[in-house]
């Protein structure tokens, strides 16, 4: 435990030249005084400083009186005062201390809640505050600024900037009361978008997306005040529980793309939680984020163990970037989504059609099937397949809706979308069922079954979906202009 006790008076320590001419040279220590009422604040503090180049502990207290006290017999250079210590809190301890010592830089050291304490430190002599549970870093800068005396106007800047960050802090516990409301009634709703095969106009799969109340981006606002307040992981398990609850209802040949943030894919009741799905092996698991370093490394061992239950890997908003190229690397995804980017206007840039090209070839290379998300326009989608890209999803494709709109009754038409006009035939097994699934297919013992054939909802494309896709026309997802005939390449696999 740190004493509350020291020889008074200045110390110097002599420091190594760093590089620069001149020999050895002088550096005080900057000594600090630490006063806060809860004992585990105090050593936290304490031993976070006692580390820190060009620092020293001269004395701990626990209230303003024995602050008073430390600071007469030791002369701190900064005293990191608690604002609502007992016996008279830090504005007492501040004024009593500059009394005495005037050269003293005094920091407030505030819980969310204490502006109005903060306010009166800085006006009994602060030159600074600091709310507790801040960073190392932000502690240091801190201490090691604490210098000058301030002016009115200085003042009035740290008390905006006080109050700013006091606001934030409120919005953030709204925000958790939010997300843990919504944890609470089972995660949020959840819509699904169709991913399609671009040859035949058939659906692969859906990705599950959370939907909250307010405008379009408010999943992002949500998911994003959910990584502040430290429950991103829990409200990404709710939503991705959520989604699987609904797996059965799929056809039992679509899979089911569920988001997963790096934070999420390592922690064990997520991977406990794909493993107790229902059919695993039907599930892709989509990385919305960009991993790096040893939290790739981590974020690939996760994603392997999924592997061996089944679960494929989707790599989202692949672009150009470094992070992009890292991930293909390590973690080899079994999908990757060409990011909206270089999607949107692809008919009009032969210089981003160039890039397409290359990322989907190098995607093919690596075994991982290619996704162009953000289709909007037929035009888009034209240039996409002539760029030999073999998914899509998009509005034009379908947008995002309930469960229950896609599979009772026809699926609702996209905006551009025209009637379709004959199907041409489609191979299919016996007595017209379709041929088995090379996600899945094997022979007895789990030996290799028959060569893979198209996934069943590519042999079904031009027909009617059974299996609770009622009346659901699988090649009315696309317009029919945008897919002639004649136009018609072989289907696209699940995977190549």
């Amino acid at each position: 435990m740190m004493p509350r006790s020291g020889a008074p008076g200045r110390r110097r320590r002599r420091y190594p030249n760093l590089g620069s001419p001149g020999g050895p040279w002088m550096v005080e220590r900057l000594r600090v005084l630490i006063a806060d009422d809860e004992p585990d604040v105090r050593e936290a503090l304490a031993e976070l400083l006692a580390h820190a180049p060009g620092l020293e502990i001269v004395g701990l207290a626990a209230d303003a009186a024995e602050a008073i006290d430390l600071a007469r017999a030791h002369r701190p250079d900064v005293a990191l005062l608690d604002v609502r210590m007992p016996r008279g809190g830090g504005p007492r301890a501040a004024r009593e201390i500059l009394r005495r010592l005037p050269t003293v830089r005094i920091v407030a050291l505030s819980a969310y809640g204490d502006a109005g304490s903060v306010l009166g430190m800085l006006r009994a002599g602060a030159v600074g505050y600091l709310p507790k549970g801040s960073p190392a870093e932000q502690l240091l800068a801190v201490l090691r600024e604490a210098d000058g005396t301030p002016g009115p106007a200085e003042l009035d800047g740290w008390g905006a900037r006080f109050r700013d960050e006091e606001r934030r802090a409120m919005e953030d516990r709204r925000w958790a009361r939010r997300i843990r409301g919504t944890i609470a009634r089972g995660g949020p709703a959840i819509a699904y978008q169709p991913i399609v095969d671009l040859a035949t106009g058939g659906p692969l799969g859906f990705e599950a997306l959370a939907r909250f109340p307010g405008t379009p981006s408010a999943p992002a606002a949500w998911f994003g005040a959910a990584a502040r307040v430290g429950l991103l992981v829990e409200l990404e398990l709710a939503a991705v529980r959520r989604a699987l609850s609904r797996l059965d209802d799929l056809p039992d040949d679509l899979f089911l793309a569920l988001n997963a943030s790096p934070q999420t894919v390592r922690a064990p009741t997520f991977t406990d939680t794909l493993r107790n799905a229902s059919h695993p092996a039907r599930v892709v698991v989509e990385l919305t984020e960009r991993a790096e370093g040893r939290d790739l490394g981590a974020v690939a061992g996760a994603l392997e163990e999924l592997r061996s239950e089944g679960v494929r890997v989707a790599i989202d908003d692949l672009a150009s970037d470094r992070g992009a190229f890292d991930a293909l690397a390590l973690l080899r995804p079994d999908l990757v989504k060409l990011d909206i980017s270089l999607v949107r206007g692809i008919d009009a840039d032969p210089v981003r059609g160039t890039l397409v090209s290359a990322l989907a070839s190098l995607a093919t290379a690596m075994g991982a099937g290619v996704i162009a998300e953000g289709i909007e326009t037929a035009a888009e989608l034209r240039a996409l397949r002539g760029l030999g890209v073999p998914l899509g999803q998009g509005f034009l494709l379908g947008r995002p809706r309930p469960l229950r709109a896609w599979v009772s009754g026809r699926a609702p038409a996209p905006p551009a979308a025209r009637s379709p006009g004959p199907a041409p035939a489609q191979s299919t097994g016996a007595a017209g069922s379709p041929g088995p699934d090379p996600a899945r297919s094997t022979g007895a013992a789990g030996s290799p079954g028959p060569a893979p054939a198209p996934p069943a909802s590519v042999a079904r494309a031009a027909g009617t979906v059974s299996s609770g896709f009622t009346r659901y026309q699988a090649r009315s997802i696309l317009p029919s202009s945008s897919i002639r005939n004649e136009e018609r390449r072989t289907p696209t696999t699940f995977f190549p």
